[in-house]
């Protein structure tokens, strides 16, 4: 009778523990879906890349699996099911849907945080990682933009999970089918199979079952095999990637532009160099992914990480093997985006990274909270307000770097798109963000987005933007003139081809180019951006 009041005891705190803990990650969960929402605008609808997911989602419903060249369709075929909570003629309706489910996606990885985090540290610790996790501003900023981000993350997350394990189980082949999800969704997941791979061989060297370990990877190749099979039939290359395609190009502007020939390394190498080779692509790609880590580690991962890496040396031998793991995915994820960061520096690329750079950065913390003081409760109180302060600087970078779009700026971009559709007789040069919803506006205008990959002949404009790639305005006409381009549209700032900064500024450099449109004289407030017309007879002789 005592056993069984013990035990009933017992089930009663384990009860209570867990209740305190689901409650815990409850409030965490609600209070990071505020600072979500915060960061976006529910009145936008989707644009540019995310756009063109949902216009895939919506194909998928009708049996059309096409895959985009720079991403795959795990995300919009997840998009999919969801999309048939609303019969809606509104695309702004299925907008908010598809924003509200990334938030979804990445507020439930606050509780995958807490599982990932329990095989580094103790229950109070593992909340306190979840709690940088919840209020990390770049990853609430994304959540709500209808990026791959979060679906993304989350398989990373779920995959390292299943293969921390202390003994070979039958979970191990869960990290593996997760390794191919998170290949479904971003080519950029193919590393994650090495990871794994790596990991496992590390791991359980000691009890290695080469059978079990094959039928891994087999599992692994069926779940990537669809995509595959679809990138061969469309690109004849079943790991087909569109910008990696574009090969060894110098600067970002040359990605997109369809002016600018791919480049092999021994073409680059031939051209310009094997010294001229490594310092731009090797040096200057780990260069620049050591800036993009800089960048997703503010505001406070900046001064915690690299005291975690130390202390990462020097852990409890129980999980050395666990940290050993951390570091093995984090150096490989970030060596696989060396070229591409020498070509691409965009902090976007980083943030997959960020729940595994947290648990590093845990460490001093957990550490300064661990010191021997002569005081009552120290442990707690330390922890509460290291916690506590570091979430308040959260918030306010939040609130001061992440708010919502400009409604005013957005709607006269939109204004303005749809008097490119209406207005222009041919194609268009742009370089800048003048233009995000021209694409939008040609869908949604025609009302095309549930249709748009099952009827492309139809079309709303016969006018398309032209990226295009020159060091100056004279070789963006050059080679534009094959291609019916007819128009600049110029912006008061370029983040790229910063030579049409003149032209904005002083058109009379330009005689054959003729000003017909400036969106200071429609009365707009926040745009800045004009369109010259190209008179090709005169730049002929103005070339001569």
């Amino acid at each position: 009778m005592k056993f069984n009041l013990f035990e009933n005891n017992s089930f009663k705190m384990q009860l209570k523990s867990n209740s305190k803990l689901i409650i815990f990650l409850g409030i965490l969960a609600i209070s990071s879906i505020f600072l979500k929402l915060y960061s976006i605008d529910l009145e936008l609808p989707l644009y540019k890349d995310n756009l063109d997911l949902t216009m895939r989602a919506f194909a998928h419903l009708d049996g059309n699996f096409e895959v985009s060249p720079n991403r795959n369709f795990g995300w919009s075929i997840f998009q999919s099911p969801f999309l048939l909570l609303t019969n809606s003629e509104n695309f702004l309706d299925y907008s908010k849907i598809i924003r509200l489910l990334g938030i979804g996606v990445s507020t439930s990885s606050i509780f995958l945080m807490y599982f990932l985090s329990r095989k580094f540290f103790n229950q109070k610790y593992s909340l306190a990682s979840c709690s940088l996790f919840a209020f990390y501003p770049q990853l609430n900023q994304i959540s709500g933009l209808g990026q791959t981000e979060p679906l993304f993350i989350m398989s990373i997350m779920a995959s390292l999970l299943f293969i921390l394990r202390k003994n070979n189980d039958k979970l191990i082949f869960f990290s593996f089918m997760l390794a191919g999800i998170a290949y479904s969704i971003r080519p950029m997941g193919m590393i994650i199979i090495i990871v794994l791979i790596i990991i496992y061989l590390i791991n359980f060297k000691k009890n290695l079952k080469p059978l079990k370990f094959l039928l891994c990877i087999a599992i692994f190749i069926l779940i990537i095999l669809p995509i595959s099979v679809v990138r061969y039939d469309q690109y004849g290359d079943p790991l087909y990637y569109g910008d990696v395609s574009k090969g060894f190009v110098s600067t970002t502007s040359m990605l997109n532009a369809i002016n600018v020939e791919s480049t092999s390394a021994s073409e680059f190498i031939n051209n310009e160099g094997i010294y001229t080779f490594f310092e731009l692509f090797i040096v200057s790609g780990i260069i620049n992914s050591i800036k993009g880590i800089f960048a997703v580690s503010f505001p406070y991962l900046l001064f915690l990480i690299p005291v975690g890496i130390l202390l990462s040396f020097k852990t409890k031998p129980e999980i050395k093997k666990f940290i050993l793991s951390n570091w093995i995915l984090i150096i490989s994820y970030g060596l696989s985006l060396t070229i591409v960061s020498a070509i691409v520096l965009s902090p976007r690329f980083f943030l997959p990274l960020i729940p595994f750079l947290i648990i590093f950065s845990i460490l001093p913390i957990q550490k300064l909270c661990n010191l021997q003081i002569n005081f009552k409760n120290y442990q707690s109180i330390s922890l509460i307000v290291i916690i506590s302060l570091i979430l308040s600087i959260s918030v306010y970078y939040t609130i001061t770097e992440f708010s919502s779009p400009d409604k005013q700026l957005e709607d006269e971009k939109l204004e303005f798109s749809r008097y490119l559709h209406d207005n222009l007789d041919g194609n268009f040069f742009n370089a800048g963000w003048a233009t995000h919803y021209f694409k939008y506006v040609e869908i949604i205008d025609n009302n095309q987005f549930k249709s748009y990959y099952l009827n492309t002949d139809n079309r709303y404009s016969d006018i398309e933007w032209l990226r295009l790639y020159g060091t100056s305005v004279e070789d963006i006409l050059n080679d534009g003139q094959s291609l019916g381009l007819n128009y600049l549209v110029i912006e008061d700032k370029q983040y790229a081809l910063f030579f049409l900064d003149d032209l904005y500024e002083d058109e009379k450099l330009y005689p054959y180019l003729t000003k017909i449109y400036d969106s200071n004289d429609v009365g707009m407030k926040k745009l800045n951006v004009k369109i010259f017309k190209i008179n090709y007879e005169e730049f002929f002789k103005y070339m001569d």
